[in-house]
């Protein structure tokens, strides 16, 4: 074989084996580690939305958000809703009150 076809193999497999290693990094760092995470929260009783590949919730938070800020404020103090409603939204969905407790401001979990 002629010295430039060897080359070009060379080329081609090194290229072929960095493309499978950056797929298998991406893979492992947006996919693998959010899903052991969260089934490691979960194992502990802690719940929350479902992760998402790549984008997670931004679209349902950008959504909520819009929402939020289409709607005039009322006359409360509770701004929460309306800054960040996603974070309002999923401690009613998530947070089990019954198993926490306050010591001062910090927020404890009962087992």
């Amino acid at each position: 074989m002629d010295v430039r076809v060897k080359l070009l193999i060379l080329l081609a497999t090194s290229l072929l084996i960095y493309s499978l290693i950056v797929l298998l990094k991406v893979l492992y760092d947006y996919w693998w580690v959010p899903l052991r995470i969260q089934h490691f929260l979960n194992s502990q009783g802690l719940r929350g939305p479902p992760y998402k590949f790549i984008h997670g919730c931004n679209k349902q938070i950008n959504k909520m958000r819009s929402e939020a800020l289409s709607k005039p404020m009322g006359l409360t103090h509770n701004i929460l809703p309306r800054v960040f409603p996603h974070y309002y939204s999923w401690i009613n969905l998530y947070v089990d009150w019954e198993r926490t407790i306050f010591l001062g401001t910090v927020l404890k979990l009962r087992w």
